[in-house]
């Protein structure tokens, strides 16, 4: 099992903003080489220019399943 957290803010220039994520998995590897996941993460994407016009504010979250592969 894992936990990730980080995040990253600008706020000086042109642009100011952050990106903030979390994430709660586990992965299992079956085999010498296989594995297989499962993810539960949220990201926010902030960012702001001078202009009213120049602003994102994306929100992604959601489950992932993934297949892993050991070289």
């Amino acid at each position: 099992m894992y936990a990730d957290l980080f995040g990253i803010e600008k706020s000086d220039g042109n642009l100011s903003g952050h990106i903030h994520n979390a994430s709660l998995g586990a992965k299992w590897h079956f085999a010498k080489k296989l594995g297989f996941g499962v993810e539960y993460s949220s990201t926010w994407v902030k960012i702001d220019g001078h202009n009213r016009d120049e602003n994102l504010d994306l929100k992604m979250e959601g489950p992932t399943v993934y297949l892993t592969v050991r070289f």
